[in-house]
């Protein structure tokens, strides 16, 4: 199917302004060359764009890469990189939809070797082949397994991607990978079917040494788990985030009836988790699930993690603890129903002491089912908290007394993209939707279904709240030989991408292109204020807007204006010694200047 994501692949306009960042812009598109020079008249192919060669102008720190619309099929490696706080970017070509193919010949489609590099805004999926394996091996014979994206280097951001039907992980990323982050993707239909198992997880990630971030994404119908941190033994688990992320029903495509199995937090491995934070994400299994909702620790004893205001709905183990010293678990909603085990707790065996500050939870189940894995023993709420001294503020409650929920989670990276989870536990078919948090009123909006997240849902002008209809059938099952088809999670469960339409404008990407004009802005370098000069043909009400390199708003204002030259005093002392972009908006009509705070 071609993907119809005019309305998604949505451009940050600070990474456009390459000509007046002394930076270069490298033009690529399906027909492009390898002695190709960049530009729009003569462009690259995509894999001689990725790479540094001798005697040639080659792609670097705060260059951009633009993609132009079509399919890339192969396997392709990006070598060049950026700079700490000058990244190199990588993203399409004027809002137009591009997508990475792999074609099954090698182990994967997208590889980022280059160290500082942001990724965004692309589609990576697979050409379709045999999706079962007679065998229940990691590493099966009879099958081509691809990843999606390798992430091997320092300071990779990937941002905003769609990573789907991939026979292998969406994401993999180990100990090379530091300092990664991974925001803003929608990432299903990934792995295989194995004979006794599903396998490939929506990502697979490790880490040694500074913070992997895994933030905001939609992870869902892998054939293995959601999320899995975990490691045989050769790398580490330390010092990672996992915040505001939706996973839902891993392991759904391994069975007929297409309820997962699997685990859609799977955190732990055969090394010790340490300094691992697990913040406000959601999860979600339909009721016959025998998966399970957030799994910490695993068969070796971990140092320390945070578990806080997580909400976690349903699993055979809706949420277990499994060998820590150490843990924090605050303000987590835990869902369970028939026969779930709340949470389950395994202390490390032997004799030692444990640091558990675990309280203020609030239980919602059919029964009060607590394990204590060490004794074998089923308790209930009392003798939970009796046992563990856990939970003095916490509660327990029936769970027909659940009241839905609905969360708006905005993107980091781009103004006026958000995803939306609801947990429709009255069983309504619609809801209404506040969205001011990220639309302004009369902004044209699309909103999609991530379950068949290219064609919208809805489409309109923002003047208030939205109703979202949540009886929806449509679905993208996983494609290749042998699969069962999926059927679409209930009305009781729905999860959303919106999308602004508003105030999208064409970024000019060559220096011939006179579009953007040059601000004047003074001091420049400044500790604190700067001044800008632009020009108004009439009256009216500009707009000024700071970003980072990052492609961060920073800061935003709005003043009136009179025809002629206007002047636009911006207070830059709350921001860090850095390169930033200024944008004047008005009308049609933009201009831009790049100023540098120095402290």
């Amino acid at each position: 199917m071609r993907e119809n994501l005019r309305g998604i692949a949505v451009l940050v306009l600070l990474l456009g302004l390459g000509p007046f960042m002394d930076a270069t812009n490298f033009h690529v598109t399906t027909t492009g060359k390898f002695e190709g020079a960049g530009t729009i008249s003569s462009p690259r192919s995509l894999q001689r764009a990725f790479e540094a060669h001798a005697n040639s102008a080659n792609a670097g720190p705060g260059d951009t890469i633009f993609i132009h619309g079509g399919d890339y099929v192969g396997k392709f490696t990006l070598w060049v990189k950026g700079e700490k706080g000058n990244p190199l970017v990588v993203m399409p070509f004027q809002n137009e939809v591009v997508r990475i193919i792999g074609k099954g010949d090698d182990n994967m489609t997208l590889s980022i070797m280059g160290a500082y590099t942001l990724v965004r805004d692309l589609i990576i999926t697979q050409r379709e082949r045999n999706r079962v394996s007679t065998t229940d091996q990691s590493w099966p014979p009879d099958i081509n397994t691809e990843i999606g994206v390798t992430i091997g280097s320092a300071g990779v951001k990937l941002i905003n991607c769609i990573i789907h039907d991939v026979h292998d992980n969406g994401i993999s990323s180990s100990s090379n990978g530091v300092n990664v982050e991974i925001s803003g993707c929608i990432i299903f239909n990934t792995g295989w079917r194995g004979t006794g198992m599903g396998h490939g997880h929506g990502l697979y990630l490790s880490n040694n040494s500074g913070e992997k971030v895994v933030k905001n994404n939609v992870i869902f119908n892998s054939y293995g788990h959601g999320i899995q941190f975990y490691t045989e033994g050769k790398q580490k688990l330390i010092g990672s985030l996992f915040e505001d992320n939706i996973v839902f029903n891993a392991g759904g495509p391994q069975n007929s009836d297409g309820v997962g199995d699997m685990r859609n937090f799977m955190i732990g491995g055969n090394a010790p988790i340490e300094d691992l934070a697990i913040k406000n994400n959601f999860s979600y299994f339909p009721a016959s699930t025998t998966g399970t909702g957030i799994n910490m620790g695993y068969n070796i004893v971990s140092e320390s993690c945070i578990v806080t205001g997580n909400y976690v709905a349903r699993g055979q183990r809706v949420l277990s603890m499994t060998r820590f010293k150490d843990a924090t678990v605050l303000n987590n909603t835990i869902i369970g129903s028939d026969q779930n085990s709340l949470t389950t707790v395994f202390y490390p065996e032997g004799n030692g002491t444990y640091t558990y500050n675990w309280n203020n939870n609030h239980y919602f189940g059919d029964k009060e089912i607590f394990f204590d894995e060490n004794g074998n023993k089923r308790l209930t709420f009392e003798e939970w908290k009796s046992r563990y001294k856990f939970d003095t503020q916490g509660s327990y409650k029936s769970a027909s007394t659940l009241k839905n929920l609905i969360k708006v989670i905005p993107n980091d990276y781009e103004r006026g993209r958000a995803h939306v989870v609801v947990y429709n536990w009255e069983n309504r078919a619609s809801v209404s939707l506040d969205l001011s948090s990220v639309l302004n009123i009369n902004d044209k909006f699309s909103i999609y279904d991530v379950e068949n997240i290219f064609e919208p849902l809805l489409t309109g002008t923002y003047q208030g709240d939205v109703q979202l209809p949540l009886n929806q059938s449509e679905i993208i099952s996983p494609i290749g030989m042998g699969n069962f088809k999926m059927s679409h999670t209930s009305s009781e469960f729905g999860c959303f991408l919106v999308v602004s339409q508003s105030g999208k404008q064409q970024v000019p990407t060559d220096i011939e292109d006179t579009s953007l004009e040059v601000l004047k802005c003074h001091p420049n370098p400044t500790s604190d204020v700067v001044t800008c000069e632009f020009d108004a043909p009439d009256q009216g009400l500009a707009t000024a807007q700071v970003f980072d390199l990052q492609g961060r708003e920073v800061l935003a204002d709005q003043r009136e204006t009179q025809p002629g030259v206007n002047r636009f005093s911006l207070n830059l002392s709350g921001l860090k010694e850095a390169l930033y972009i200024v944008v004047i908006s008005f009308g049609d009509t933009r201009q831009t200047s790049k100023v540098l705070v120095r402290r």
